[in-house]
Parts: C-alpha cells; sequence; structure tokens
C-alpha cells in the first residue's frame, strides 16, 4: 500500500537534538494501527541512529484508536495472528529503545493506543485526553498491551481496565499514573523535557532504562500465550459479529455499561 502521510519524521527538535517523531496516522488518515503503519514504525525505530529522542504522537483530539477493527475481520485468524505478534514487538521496540521516548496524547487513547503511550517513558496529556480498553465489550482482551499498563499503574487498576471499565478522563489516568503530566500545550512542554534529557549522557540513559526493563520482564512465553488465547476469540462467530458492529461505527459504551 503507498502511504499518503508522512509517518516518520526525523529532525532537530531543539537545538542540538535530533527527534524521531512517529506518527500514529495511517495511510487513510484514520488513527488506526493497520499492518503497514506497525510495519514502518518498526523500520524506524530499528534503523534510526542519530536521534536523542522518540516521540509518538497522533493528531489534535486522537492519539490512535488501536488495532485496525476491519482489517481483523477481513483477515483470517492466521494472518490476524501475524498483525498481533508485530505489534507485540512494536511495543517491546519502543520500550527497549535506549532513547527517551514521549508520548503526547491529545484526545482519545483506546486499546492498543493505549498500550503504546504506557510503553513510553513518559506520557502528556492534554485535558481532552481519555484512555479506554473496549476489548472485552468486542469479545477481544487487551492481552497484549496488559504487561506494560500493570507496569504503569499496577495489577488491580489494569486488570479492571481491561475488565471494561468505562474511559479514563486525563485526570484520572494522572491520578492512577497512566499520564505522567497534563499540559496546555504538548509540543512547549515536550520541547521542556527534550531540553532536560539534553543534559543526560545518552548511554546512562539506555542503561538505565534496560535495566528497569530486566526488573519488569514479561515472561518469554506470555505474548506467544496472549496471541494464543486472542486467535481463540477471533475464531468465534460472537467475537466476530461484535467487531464488525464497533467497526461500523457502534460505540462499545452505553448507559448501561
Amino acid at each position: 500500500m503507498t502511504r499518503t502521510t508522512t509517518t516518520v519524521s526525523s529532525n532537530e527538535f531543539i537545538a542540538g537534538v535530533t527527534c524521531l517523531r512517529l506518527s500514529l496516522k495511517n495511510s487513510d488518515g484514520a488513527m488506526q494501527l493497520v499492518p503497514d503503519l506497525i510495519e514502518e514504525l518498526l523500520q524506524a525505530l530499528a534503523s534510526d541512529r542519530t536521534s536523542r529522542l522518540v516521540i509518538l504522537e497522533g493528531i489534535p483530539g486522537s492519539f490512535c484508536e488501536g488495532l485496525d477493527l476491519d482489517s481483523l475481520v477481513q483477515q483470517s485468524t492466521d494472518h490476524a495472528d501475524i498483525g498481533l505478534a508485530k505489534f507485540a514487538q512494536l511495543l517491546a521496540a519502543i520500550e527497549q529503545t535506549p532513547r527517551p521516548v514521549i508520548a503526547l496524547v491529545d484526545g482519545q487513547a483506546m486499546g492498543g493506543g493505549v498500550g503504546l503511550a504506557a510503553a513510553a517513558d513518559l506520557v502528556l496529556a492534554s485535558i481532552q485526553a481519555s484512555f479506554a480498553l473496549p476489548e472485552t465489550v468486542m469479545g477481544m482482551i487487551p492481552a497484549v498491551v496488559f504487561p506494560y499498563i500493570a507496569r504503569r499503574i499496577g495489577v488491580p487498576k489494569a486488570r479492571l481496565l481491561a475488565l471494561g471499565a468505562k474511559p479514563l478522563s486525563a485526570a484520572i489516568a494522572f491520578q492512577v499514573g497512566l499520564v505522567d503530566e497534563i499540559v496546555d500545550d504538548l509540543e512547549k512542554t515536550c520541547k521542556r523535557y527534550a531540553r532536560r534529557f539534553s543534559y543526560m549522557e545518552p548511554r546512562a540513559i539506555g542503561t538505565m532504562k534496560a535495566l528497569v526493563a530486566t526488573h519488569f520482564t514479561t515472561p518469554i512465553d506470555y505474548q506467544a500465550n496472549a496471541v494464543n488465547h486472542l486467535h481463540e476469540l477471533l475464531a468465534s462467530q460472537e467475537t466476530r459479529t461484535r467487531l464488525r458492529r464497533f467497526a461500523a461505527g457502534e460505540s462499545p459504551w452505553t448507559e448501561e455499561n
């Protein structure tokens, strides 16, 4: 698929600091994680050797809506498994890159979008930001993103969110630790942190990140088990029916749930 948007850019963010900016807007202009977008983000993280900082960003009013539901419905379960495994690789790449990763969240973060934010080192959010895991309403589970969210907010709160709790506002997300700072100007605040990080020795930052990652190591077979469970759920006709409804625009949130 030919991309019509600039997903990856590398430029001097502040004086002397090159930044790798990763847009979560796909080639159709939507904020969903389609397979080619995931692959492009993975390649950018793997190939960039000069940037001192990585920024994850959406568009005004929407950070990321998670995996593309149309793709999940239309693909065979085997192809969907491959997409889920690639997304798991992306989360690991964000966590394991030796550079600081800043997520700029304005508006809605859902499903995989919450996982991307949680995998970052710093989450800056506007007051309009919200965070939700609607997977269980759709007949799925947020298994791939769960470890990253649990590390940020603890297992009990992550479990409740994963079981279908209503979206968290920016204020609540800050209270539980999913957001590090609520700001009026995301770009300005991001530059302030970029200046702070620029004073740090890059190898020390990378070493500290690696040390933290080893402390919170996910069991080696966790992601494989997560994909297997999702495979079983995707094979269910009930799950596929629900996914079609939500892909068509039905909201997972009602007055009743």
